[in-house]
């Protein structure tokens, strides 16, 4: 018997791929206590028992008040996206596509030919988890949604998993789980500023190099402007107050006591920015390619506070 778009068991369901996982887990955590919500990895033992296939068509096809994807060239490619997608396909061209949010976690995709830009939220990486919770929270509202109110049960639900959060946070920085991943991402930030470096030079001709001193360290190097980015961490096998620390250097003149910019703002011999890295952000997910940005974006211009990494969307 076919289902009818009335009464909805979940206001919301998320539909993304395995490399996706942690993106979509966060972004539930964000809006569960006030919407019920479908994310597979925590609804696989009400899917026990059943037709997989069947149970994952109707959650997107009937039993969700809107959808959100998460976005990524693979989605639609693997066993369980391609059903999701072909039951979003299906309640779209039979009720239309207003149910749906299309939010991309990668800088530059190519979208399907039947995802209409209208769908499409925004770029993840640029405008971060609690952005797009907000922006999920009124499409369930404008949908007929209703958000329930905090009882003091959801309350110090809340509380007790912020507090095994706390826990969490401090076993990984206070061990050696916690090193390896950071020493990942400051490699990959340092390649993705070597892209972009490189990109400069070969694009539009500025004369501009970049030179990696060591794993953690690296420089950009320009005619008269230097910029070196190091990444501290004193301790070997855990992490303990770590920080990326962006220096900036220019010669003085022998005879001018003080430097000036392009646009007549004195400029000191060498200035530095100090950026911690608090909590579980250690991984830094999404942030290395803005990061790159914001380096480059400082040795064009001489500029010196700009922040690279956002703590609060860590």
């Amino acid at each position: 018997m076919e289902k009818k778009l009335n009464d909805f068991k979940y206001e919301v369901a998320f539909s993304f791929h395995s490399l996706d996982q942690a993106k979509a887990t966060r972004l539930n955590n964000l809006i569960k206590d006030r919407f019920c919500t479908f994310i597979y990895n925590q609804r696989q033992k009400e899917l026990i028992g059943t037709d997989g296939v069947q149970s994952f068509k109707s959650v997107f096809k009937y039993e969700s008040r809107i959808v959100v994807v998460l976005y990524r060239k693979e989605w639609g490619e693997t066993k369980w996206t391609r059903i999701e997608s072909d039951a979003i396909k299906t309640r779209g061209f039979e009720h239309g596509f207003d149910f749906v949010i299309f939010i991309t976690v990668e800088d530059k995709v190519d979208l399907p030919s039947w995802i209409e830009p209208t769908l499409i939220w925004a770029n993840l990486k640029r405008y971060g988890l609690k952005a797009a919770a907000d922006a999920i929270e009124r499409k369930i509202v404008a949908g007929g949604g209703d958000k329930r109110d905090l009882r003091p049960t959801d309350i110090a639900k809340i509380i007790e998993n912020k507090r095994k959060f706390i826990l969490e946070r401090d076993s990984i920085l206070k061990s050696s789980r916690g090193v390896e991943p950071a020493n990942k991402e400051i490699i990959s930030l340092f390649d993705l500023i070597e892209k972009e470096v490189l990109t400069l030079k070969q694009e539009m001709s500025i004369p501009i190099n970049f030179k990696k001193d060591d794993v953690k360290s690296c420089s950009i190097i320009t005619n008269d402007l230097a910029l070196r980015i190091q990444w501290n961490n004193y301790v070997l096998n855990f992490l303990e107050d770590p920080t990326l620390t962006v220096k900036i250097v220019r010669p003085r003149p022998a005879r001018d006591p003080v430097l000036r910019t392009e646009s007549g703002a004195q400029l000191a011999e060498s200035s530095e920015h100090v950026n911690s890295l608090p909590g579980p952000g250690i991984t830094m997910p999404g942030r290395a390619a803005s990061n790159s940005s914001s380096v480059l974006y400082m040795v064009i211009h001489g500029t010196s506070t700009e922040k690279l990494i956002s703590p609060e969307e860590v």
